[in-house]
């Protein structure tokens, strides 16, 4: 019968990538949500340090505790051998590029369409449905060029935007119906 993952629960059978903590056995996505890959578990320094570390802290650190995060990520980072940390550096810096990347081509589309008073999350979702409607554009031209009538190449062109701008709506709507509800908190106090 197998056990179950001491920090998430999920049943590790016999196939399953586990790792020993030092006071139980967790699966291989636990490890992972702290930004490990399973194969750098396999080496005997980080399965080493990974004994050294507790259930309830990996727990923690899973749920959002960025010291006890930082402090487990820095244990198993430590243990590793150069050359793999040289290769974790290398991905995370390329990460920070991607993500910098990201968010400057957000900002000048921001600029551009004078959207600077949405909050970020929707600037990427609006930022998102601008880059489909890109992507549309070879869609539009494949049906032009097999002489598709204008309504159904409008359809294409639009229908994932409108979709997009719902989502968006829906986000901007929950949160002007949260501001309602703390106005009314507020004026139910006094």
């Amino acid at each position: 019968m197998a056990n179950p993952c001491d920090s998430c629960g999920k049943k590790l059978g016999f196939l399953t990538i586990k790792c020993e903590l030092k006071d139980g056995t967790v699966c291989n996505g636990c490890i992972e949500a702290l930004g490990f890959l399973t194969s750098q578990l396999v080496d005997p320094s980080v399965v080493a340090a990974m004994q050294s570390i507790s259930v309830a802290d990996l727990k923690k650190a899973i749920d959002g505790d960025a010291v006890i995060g930082e402090e487990l990520r820095t244990v198993i980072f430590n243990s590793l051998p150069d050359k793999k940390k040289a290769k974790m550096d290398k991905v995370t810096a390329n990460k920070e590029k991607f993500a910098a990347k990201i968010d400057q081509e957000i900002a000048n589309f921001s600029e551009r369409y004078n959207l600077t008073g949405l909050n970020r999350d929707d600037l990427a979702v609006i930022y998102g449905i601008a880059t489909d409607l890109k992507g549309n554009g070879l869609i539009k031209a494949g049906m032009a060029f097999s002489f598709a009538k204008a309504e159904e190449q409008a359809k294409v062109s639009y229908l994932s935007a409108l979709v997009g701008q719902n989502w968006m709506i829906i986000n901007q709507l929950g949160r002007l119906n949260g501001n309602i509800e703390k106005l009314l908190e507020k004026e139910n106090e006094q």
